[in-house]
């Protein structure tokens, strides 16, 4: 008896040593050191975006001044809606001479930098990000516009929680179409940093609060119109749904967004073959390598 029992526990003491082993170096502590690694990421990423929050809150603080947002006309707003005519030259005069860099928006740098590695620290490096940084907080004021009482203005964020409000239509008119459609356009064709999604679904729920007022569904109306407008844009019907889902912040709507944003794409794709990011990161790519 004592012999088998001595017997058990030296098989278990030679039989503890792979297990330890496994416990070491087996599945479940890789997952838990790379689950670690991941949130270490989220977390500097997500401190490295506290910057541009604090920009996105001024110009918060500054759409607020501007009479289509609450504010009056005086001086100051006077001034805002003026404020492109000596920040857009300063942006562009910066961004071709001292920080080409920080030029674009970064997502085709991003694209680029996903097929070729060893480009990562001259497009999206700490230099290059430091200088879209700055280049962005200029451009929150270069996206002021004097047209619609400045409405126009910013990158549509504000604007979209203005036209969710039941009086939101009042906002909408001719001034107003015209200033999201030019002012993205000029944005984006000078480089300016910036994005394209903000844009899109301003865009696009302008549009679609003037139909759905027209056809008497209202924000339902304006709900399509941003999930439509950045899958033509962007070609990517998911993602657009789960932006202006979540902006609509209505699940019953999860049926129309999906119908809207896969015709929105599919329409895109029929005028333009290639996503605008591809293609953008394309010209990228081109423009790096210099001249065939």
């Amino acid at each position: 008896m004592g012999q088998r029992l001595a017997s058990s526990q030296d098989g278990a003491h030679h039989a503890s040593p792979p297990v330890r082993s496994w416990l070491r170096q087996g599945p479940l502590p890789a997952l838990a050191v790379q689950l670690l690694q991941l949130a270490l990421l989220g977390g500097l990423v997500g401190l490295a975006c506290w910057p541009l929050n604090l920009i996105d809150s001024a110009q918060g603080r500054l759409l607020a001044a501007l009479p289509a947002f609450g504010g009056g006309w005086g001086p100051t707003s006077l001034a805002l809606m003026l404020a492109p005519l000596a920040a857009m030259p300063l942006l562009l005069l910066l961004q071709s001479r001292l920080w080409p860099a920080g030029a674009g928006s970064g997502l085709p740098q991003t694209l680029v930098c996903l097929e070729e590695p060893e480009r990562s620290a001259a497009l999206i490096g700490a230099g290059p990000t430091l200088e879209r940084l700055c280049l962005w907080a200029m451009a929150t004021l270069a996206l002021l516009f004097l047209l619609s009482g400045g409405a126009g203005g910013g990158d549509g964020e504000d604007l979209m929680v203005a036209l969710l409000q039941p009086k939101g239509g009042d906002l909408v008119g001719a001034p107003l179409l015209l200033a999201r459609l030019l002012g993205p356009a000029l944005a984006l064709g000078a480089g300016v940093p910036g994005g394209l999604i903000d844009p899109a679904l301003s865009l696009g729920a302008v549009v679609g609060r003037a139909l759905g007022d027209g056809f008497g569904i209202g924000p339902l109306g304006l709900s399509l119109g941003m999930a439509a407008c950045l899958a033509g844009a962007t070609q990517l019907p998911l993602l657009s749904l789960v932006f202006s889902l979540r902006l609509a912040g209505d699940q019953q709507l999860l049926p129309g967004l999906l119908l809207a944003a896969v015709l929105g794409a599919y329409v895109g794709r029929l005028l333009i073959a290639r996503p605008l990011y591809h293609q953008l990161a394309a010209d990228l790519r081109q423009q790096l390598s210099g001249p065939a």
